[in-house]
């Protein structure tokens, strides 16, 4: 699920259909970072 977020944001991007801003990436870091904090603490069960 998280690989179809980052891949539709990317190629909008590359697309020309979006400008990439401070506040998008960000926003992506902070959801990809949580996705992993995820997937970390359910490793650890």
């Amino acid at each position: 699920m998280l690989s179809e977020v980052l891949f539709a944001s990317s190629s909008a991007w590359l697309l020309g259909a979006t400008e990439l801003t401070l506040r998008m990436l960000m926003g992506g870091v902070l959801i990809v970072g949580a996705a992993l904090l995820g997937v970390l603490q359910s490793n650890k069960r």
